[in-house]
Protein backbone atom coordinates (compact mmCIF):
# COMPACT_ATOMS: atom_id res chain seq x y z
CA UNK A 1 0.00 0.00 0.00
CA UNK A 2 2.76 2.32 0.89
CA UNK A 3 4.35 1.64 -2.06
CA UNK A 4 1.40 2.17 -4.64
CA UNK A 5 0.76 5.85 -2.59
CA UNK A 6 4.95 6.74 -3.23
CA UNK A 7 4.64 6.02 -7.21
CA UNK A 8 1.40 8.25 -7.54
CA UNK A 9 3.30 11.19 -6.06
CA UNK A 10 5.11 12.30 -8.78
CA UNK A 11 2.65 12.23 -10.67
CA UNK A 12 0.15 14.52 -8.54
CA UNK A 13 2.81 16.56 -8.41
CA UNK A 14 2.72 16.74 -11.74
CA UNK A 15 -0.86 17.14 -12.05
CA UNK A 16 -0.89 19.58 -9.82
CA UNK A 17 2.22 21.61 -10.97
CA UNK A 18 0.07 21.56 -14.28
CA UNK A 19 -3.13 23.19 -13.42
CA UNK A 20 -1.33 25.22 -11.35
CA UNK A 21 0.40 26.91 -14.21
CA UNK A 22 -2.75 26.37 -16.68
CA UNK A 23 -4.68 28.93 -13.83
CA UNK A 24 -1.97 31.06 -13.76
CA UNK A 25 -1.79 31.83 -17.80
CA UNK A 26 -5.16 32.09 -17.74
CA UNK A 27 -4.82 34.57 -14.90
CA UNK A 28 -2.26 36.14 -16.80
CA UNK A 29 -3.95 36.45 -20.14
CA UNK A 30 -7.15 37.25 -18.50
CA UNK A 31 -5.14 40.22 -16.43
CA UNK A 32 -3.45 41.49 -20.01
CA UNK A 33 -7.01 41.70 -21.83
CA UNK A 34 -8.90 44.00 -19.21
CA UNK A 35 -5.58 45.52 -18.66
CA UNK A 36 -5.45 46.50 -22.31
CA UNK A 37 -9.20 47.45 -22.40
CA UNK A 38 -8.78 49.83 -19.13
CA UNK A 39 -6.67 52.13 -21.89
CA UNK A 40 -9.73 53.24 -23.44
CA UNK A 41 -10.41 56.75 -23.41
CA UNK A 42 -12.41 57.17 -20.34
CA UNK A 43 -13.59 60.85 -20.93
CA UNK A 44 -17.06 60.38 -21.45
CA UNK A 45 -18.58 63.85 -20.55
CA UNK A 46 -18.37 65.67 -24.09
CA UNK A 47 -20.24 68.95 -24.37
CA UNK A 48 -24.05 68.10 -23.94
CA UNK A 49 -26.36 70.20 -25.70
CA UNK A 50 -29.84 69.09 -23.27
CA UNK A 51 -31.96 71.81 -25.23
CA UNK A 52 -31.37 70.19 -28.70
CA UNK A 53 -34.88 67.98 -28.42
CA UNK A 54 -37.09 70.91 -26.95
CA UNK A 55 -38.90 71.98 -30.72
CA UNK A 56 -40.08 68.25 -31.00
CA UNK A 57 -42.39 67.97 -28.14
CA UNK A 58 -45.60 68.67 -29.32
CA UNK A 59 -45.07 66.32 -32.69
CA UNK A 60 -43.92 63.32 -29.84
CA UNK A 61 -47.04 64.42 -27.39
CA UNK A 62 -49.03 63.87 -30.48
CA UNK A 63 -48.38 59.48 -30.83
CA UNK A 64 -49.22 56.73 -29.17
CA UNK A 65 -46.11 54.91 -28.66
CA UNK A 66 -47.21 52.06 -26.77
CA UNK A 67 -44.58 52.39 -24.18
CA UNK A 68 -46.72 50.52 -21.26
CA UNK A 69 -46.89 47.14 -23.36
CA UNK A 70 -42.51 46.88 -23.46
CA UNK A 71 -40.91 45.08 -20.97
CA UNK A 72 -37.26 44.79 -20.35
CA UNK A 73 -34.61 41.66 -20.95
CA UNK A 74 -31.50 40.88 -19.79
CA UNK A 75 -29.34 37.97 -19.87
CA UNK A 76 -25.11 38.00 -18.24
CA UNK A 77 -24.97 35.35 -20.76
CA UNK A 78 -25.12 38.49 -23.42
CA UNK A 79 -22.72 41.57 -23.33
CA UNK A 80 -24.46 44.81 -25.36
CA UNK A 81 -21.67 46.86 -26.48
CA UNK A 82 -23.17 49.75 -28.23
CA UNK A 83 -20.57 50.80 -30.95
CA UNK A 84 -21.11 54.94 -31.69
CA UNK A 85 -19.60 56.84 -34.74
CA UNK A 86 -19.93 60.25 -33.66
CA UNK A 87 -20.29 62.71 -36.88
CA UNK A 88 -18.13 65.54 -35.62
CA UNK A 89 -15.74 67.23 -38.05
CA UNK A 90 -12.01 69.09 -37.34
CA UNK A 91 -12.81 72.21 -35.42
CA UNK A 92 -16.55 71.58 -33.74
CA UNK A 93 -17.51 70.78 -30.27
CA UNK A 94 -16.65 67.30 -28.91
CA UNK A 95 -19.79 66.24 -28.16
CA UNK A 96 -21.90 65.89 -31.67
CA UNK A 97 -24.91 63.60 -33.57
CA UNK A 98 -24.50 59.75 -33.24
CA UNK A 99 -25.03 59.20 -36.94
CA UNK A 100 -23.72 55.26 -36.54
CA UNK A 101 -25.46 53.21 -33.61
CA UNK A 102 -24.52 49.28 -34.17
CA UNK A 103 -25.37 47.57 -30.75
CA UNK A 104 -23.02 44.92 -30.30
CA UNK A 105 -24.23 41.28 -28.63
CA UNK A 106 -21.86 39.14 -27.57
CA UNK A 107 -23.48 36.22 -27.06
CA UNK A 108 -21.15 34.05 -24.45
CA UNK A 109 -22.29 30.26 -24.76
CA UNK A 110 -22.55 30.48 -28.62
CA UNK A 111 -19.40 32.46 -29.77
CA UNK A 112 -22.10 34.51 -32.05
CA UNK A 113 -21.59 38.04 -32.47
CA UNK A 114 -24.95 39.82 -33.70
CA UNK A 115 -24.94 43.56 -34.80
CA UNK A 116 -27.64 45.45 -34.91
CA UNK A 117 -28.10 48.88 -36.88
CA UNK A 118 -30.32 51.41 -34.51
CA UNK A 119 -31.21 53.74 -37.49
CA UNK A 120 -30.26 57.51 -36.69
CA UNK A 121 -33.24 59.39 -38.38
CA UNK A 122 -36.10 57.44 -35.65
CA UNK A 123 -38.40 59.52 -34.16
CA UNK A 124 -38.57 58.39 -30.62
CA UNK A 125 -39.33 59.49 -27.14
CA UNK A 126 -36.38 60.26 -25.11
CA UNK A 127 -36.22 59.06 -21.84
CA UNK A 128 -36.80 61.68 -19.45
CA UNK A 129 -40.51 62.79 -21.05
CA UNK A 130 -38.54 64.09 -24.57
CA UNK A 131 -38.40 63.34 -27.83
CA UNK A 132 -36.67 63.45 -31.00
CA UNK A 133 -33.96 61.60 -33.27
CA UNK A 134 -32.02 59.05 -32.12
CA UNK A 135 -28.90 60.56 -33.38
CA UNK A 136 -30.01 63.77 -31.80
CA UNK A 137 -30.10 61.87 -28.40
CA UNK A 138 -26.23 61.42 -28.13
CA UNK A 139 -26.01 64.95 -29.17
CA UNK A 140 -28.33 66.15 -26.12
CA UNK A 141 -27.52 64.00 -23.43
CA UNK A 142 -24.50 61.86 -24.64
CA UNK A 143 -24.11 58.27 -24.10
CA UNK A 144 -26.29 57.77 -21.07
CA UNK A 145 -29.57 59.68 -22.11
CA UNK A 146 -28.85 57.62 -25.23
CA UNK A 147 -28.51 53.61 -23.18
CA UNK A 148 -31.69 55.05 -20.98
CA UNK A 149 -33.33 56.05 -24.04
CA UNK A 150 -32.77 52.29 -25.79
CA UNK A 151 -33.71 50.13 -22.95
CA UNK A 152 -37.26 52.47 -22.64
CA UNK A 153 -37.98 52.11 -26.29
CA UNK A 154 -37.19 48.34 -26.67
CA UNK A 155 -36.57 47.03 -23.63
CA UNK A 156 -32.71 46.11 -23.77
CA UNK A 157 -29.51 47.44 -21.34
CA UNK A 158 -26.52 48.96 -22.83
CA UNK A 159 -23.94 47.05 -20.75
CA UNK A 160 -21.24 49.58 -22.58
CA UNK A 161 -20.57 52.12 -25.22
CA UNK A 162 -17.46 52.71 -27.45
CA UNK A 163 -17.22 56.02 -29.95
CA UNK A 164 -15.10 56.96 -32.03
CA UNK A 165 -15.25 59.96 -34.11
CA UNK A 166 -13.93 59.86 -38.23
CA UNK A 167 -10.29 60.69 -37.53
CA UNK A 168 -9.81 58.53 -34.75
CA UNK A 169 -11.48 55.45 -37.05
CA UNK A 170 -9.20 56.59 -39.59
CA UNK A 171 -6.54 56.61 -37.24
CA UNK A 172 -7.82 52.66 -35.82
CA UNK A 173 -8.11 51.70 -39.47
CA UNK A 174 -4.57 52.52 -40.23
CA UNK A 175 -3.36 50.42 -37.41
CA UNK A 176 -4.76 47.60 -38.71
CA UNK A 177 -3.07 48.04 -42.22
CA UNK A 178 -6.61 48.49 -43.78
CA UNK A 179 -9.62 46.26 -45.15
CA UNK A 180 -10.70 44.06 -47.71
CA UNK A 181 -13.91 44.68 -48.85
CA UNK A 182 -16.11 43.97 -52.06
CA UNK A 183 -17.62 46.73 -53.77
CA UNK A 184 -20.26 47.28 -56.61
CA UNK A 185 -19.46 49.67 -60.21
CA UNK A 186 -21.82 52.11 -58.50
CA UNK A 187 -19.84 51.86 -54.90
CA UNK A 188 -16.36 52.46 -57.03
CA UNK A 189 -17.15 55.21 -59.06
CA UNK A 190 -18.23 57.13 -55.78
CA UNK A 191 -15.25 56.62 -53.66
CA UNK A 192 -13.28 57.22 -56.63
CA UNK A 193 -14.80 60.14 -57.31
CA UNK A 194 -15.89 59.92 -60.46
CA UNK A 195 -20.01 60.78 -60.10
CA UNK A 196 -19.28 64.37 -58.81
CA UNK A 197 -20.64 64.40 -55.19
CA UNK A 198 -21.00 67.50 -53.44
CA UNK A 199 -21.66 65.98 -50.44
CA UNK A 200 -18.80 63.84 -50.84
CA UNK A 201 -16.38 66.50 -51.33
CA UNK A 202 -17.56 68.83 -48.73
CA UNK A 203 -17.34 65.75 -46.33
CA UNK A 204 -13.51 65.04 -47.84
CA UNK A 205 -12.67 68.18 -47.28
CA UNK A 206 -13.89 68.64 -43.39
CA UNK A 207 -12.60 65.42 -42.69
CA UNK A 208 -8.89 65.67 -44.75
CA UNK A 209 -9.28 63.17 -47.18
CA UNK A 210 -8.20 63.30 -50.65
CA UNK A 211 -9.47 60.89 -53.37
CA UNK A 212 -7.36 61.84 -56.15
CA UNK A 213 -5.54 58.93 -57.82
CA UNK A 214 -7.93 56.40 -56.03
CA UNK A 215 -8.60 53.25 -58.43
CA UNK A 216 -11.16 51.40 -56.60
CA UNK A 217 -12.70 48.85 -58.78
CA UNK A 218 -15.99 46.27 -58.74
CA UNK A 219 -14.97 43.21 -56.48
CA UNK A 220 -12.71 43.08 -54.23
CA UNK A 221 -10.34 46.02 -53.41
CA UNK A 222 -7.39 46.44 -50.53
CA UNK A 223 -8.39 49.08 -49.63
CA UNK A 224 -6.75 52.25 -47.17
CA UNK A 225 -8.17 53.68 -43.69
CA UNK A 226 -9.20 56.79 -45.71
CA UNK A 227 -11.23 54.70 -48.78
CA UNK A 228 -12.95 52.57 -45.76
CA UNK A 229 -14.23 55.46 -43.81
CA UNK A 230 -15.47 57.08 -47.11
CA UNK A 231 -16.99 53.83 -47.40
CA UNK A 232 -18.96 53.58 -44.28
CA UNK A 233 -20.02 57.42 -44.99
CA UNK A 234 -21.61 56.29 -48.91
CA UNK A 235 -25.33 56.95 -48.80
CA UNK A 236 -26.18 57.91 -52.46
CA UNK A 237 -25.84 54.90 -53.71
CA UNK A 238 -28.74 52.14 -53.12
CA UNK A 239 -31.45 52.37 -50.75
CA UNK A 240 -29.44 55.51 -48.73
CA UNK A 241 -29.46 55.04 -45.29
CA UNK A 242 -30.31 51.61 -45.59
CA UNK A 243 -27.42 50.50 -47.68
CA UNK A 244 -24.91 52.62 -45.47
CA UNK A 245 -26.00 50.25 -42.08
CA UNK A 246 -25.22 47.38 -44.21
CA UNK A 247 -21.65 48.87 -45.31
CA UNK A 248 -20.93 49.92 -41.58
CA UNK A 249 -22.20 46.56 -40.31
CA UNK A 250 -19.56 44.87 -43.31
CA UNK A 251 -16.53 46.70 -41.89
CA UNK A 252 -17.13 46.32 -38.39
CA UNK A 253 -17.42 42.14 -38.80
CA UNK A 254 -14.15 42.73 -41.22
CA UNK A 255 -12.42 44.48 -38.71
CA UNK A 256 -13.22 41.56 -36.04
CA UNK A 257 -12.36 38.99 -38.46
CA UNK A 258 -8.84 40.62 -39.32
CA UNK A 259 -7.94 40.66 -35.78
CA UNK A 260 -9.07 37.30 -35.14
CA UNK A 261 -7.05 35.74 -37.88
CA UNK A 262 -3.91 37.75 -36.89
CA UNK A 263 -1.27 35.88 -35.17
CA UNK A 264 -1.24 36.60 -31.33
CA UNK A 265 2.10 38.68 -31.24
CA UNK A 266 0.11 41.16 -33.81
CA UNK A 267 -3.07 40.71 -32.32
CA UNK A 268 -1.44 42.15 -29.23
CA UNK A 269 0.33 45.29 -30.73
CA UNK A 270 -3.17 46.12 -32.57
CA UNK A 271 -4.33 46.04 -29.07
CA UNK A 272 -1.87 48.00 -27.85
CA UNK A 273 -2.62 51.03 -30.11
CA UNK A 274 -5.94 50.81 -30.83
CA UNK A 275 -7.18 51.43 -27.32
CA UNK A 276 -6.98 54.26 -26.86
CA UNK A 277 -8.66 55.54 -29.67
CA UNK A 278 -11.44 54.50 -28.43
CA UNK A 279 -13.90 56.60 -25.98
CA UNK A 280 -15.47 54.34 -23.54
CA UNK A 281 -17.48 53.94 -20.57
CA UNK A 282 -16.64 49.98 -19.65
CA UNK A 283 -16.93 49.13 -15.79
CA UNK A 284 -14.47 46.50 -13.99
CA UNK A 285 -17.55 43.95 -14.05
CA UNK A 286 -17.85 44.19 -17.92
CA UNK A 287 -14.66 44.29 -18.47
CA UNK A 288 -13.91 41.11 -16.76
CA UNK A 289 -16.68 39.58 -18.64
CA UNK A 290 -15.66 40.61 -21.92
CA UNK A 291 -11.97 39.41 -21.29
CA UNK A 292 -12.89 36.04 -20.00
CA UNK A 293 -15.08 35.64 -23.07
CA UNK A 294 -12.36 36.68 -25.38
CA UNK A 295 -10.14 33.73 -23.49
CA UNK A 296 -12.59 31.22 -24.26
CA UNK A 297 -14.80 32.09 -27.84
CA UNK A 298 -13.71 32.33 -31.19
CA UNK A 299 -16.89 34.58 -31.90
CA UNK A 300 -16.35 33.22 -35.55
CA UNK A 301 -20.37 33.66 -36.25
CA UNK A 302 -21.35 36.93 -37.20
CA UNK A 303 -25.49 38.02 -37.40
CA UNK A 304 -26.69 40.87 -38.86
CA UNK A 305 -30.20 42.90 -38.26
CA UNK A 306 -31.48 46.49 -38.35
CA UNK A 307 -34.10 48.11 -36.52
CA UNK A 308 -36.55 49.17 -37.24
CA UNK A 309 -37.44 45.94 -38.62
CA UNK A 310 -39.70 45.71 -42.29
CA UNK A 311 -43.20 46.86 -41.93
CA UNK A 312 -42.91 48.26 -38.34
CA UNK A 313 -42.71 51.47 -39.04
CA UNK A 314 -43.85 54.95 -41.12
CA UNK A 315 -41.36 57.59 -42.69
CA UNK A 316 -42.82 60.98 -42.64
CA UNK A 317 -41.95 64.83 -42.21
CA UNK A 318 -41.82 65.96 -38.96
CA UNK A 319 -41.53 69.80 -38.17
CA UNK A 320 -39.38 71.38 -35.99
CA UNK A 321 -38.54 74.98 -35.16
CA UNK A 322 -35.35 74.48 -34.90
CA UNK A 323 -34.55 72.54 -37.66
CA UNK A 324 -37.22 72.51 -39.91
CA UNK A 325 -39.33 69.81 -41.55
CA UNK A 326 -37.61 66.28 -41.17
CA UNK A 327 -38.13 62.86 -42.72
CA UNK A 328 -37.77 60.99 -40.12
CA UNK A 329 -39.14 56.89 -39.44
CA UNK A 330 -42.05 56.57 -37.15
CA UNK A 331 -41.02 52.49 -35.52
CA UNK A 332 -43.62 50.48 -33.87
CA UNK A 333 -42.01 50.34 -30.81
CA UNK A 334 -43.71 46.99 -29.60
CA UNK A 335 -43.10 45.49 -32.82
CA UNK A 336 -39.25 46.24 -32.83
CA UNK A 337 -39.00 45.61 -29.27
CA UNK A 338 -40.02 42.08 -29.56
CA UNK A 339 -37.96 41.95 -32.63
CA UNK A 340 -34.88 43.29 -31.24
CA UNK A 341 -35.38 40.95 -28.20
CA UNK A 342 -35.65 37.80 -29.73
CA UNK A 343 -32.64 38.45 -31.81
CA UNK A 344 -30.27 39.35 -29.13
CA UNK A 345 -32.12 36.80 -26.44
CA UNK A 346 -33.57 34.47 -28.37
Amino acid sequence: MHHSTSSRSPLRRLLGFVLTLLILCIAALGAFTIYELSRMDRDTRGDLHPGALDSFQSTGESIDWGLDSISGMKSRKVINILLIGQDRREGQESQMRSDSMILCSVQKKSGTIRLTSLMRDMFLPVAGGRYGPLNLTYYAGGMELLDDTIRQDFGVTVDANMEVDFFRFIALIDRLGGLDLELTQEEADWLNGTTGDYWQSQWNADAGISNAGWNLHAGWNSMTAEQVTDYCRLRVVGKSDWERTERQRTVIMEILRKVRLQSPMDQIRFLHSAMPLIRTDLGIGTLFRLGMAALFHRFDTFENNRIPVADAYRSTNVYSSDYGNLNLLIPDLPKNAEALQNSIYG
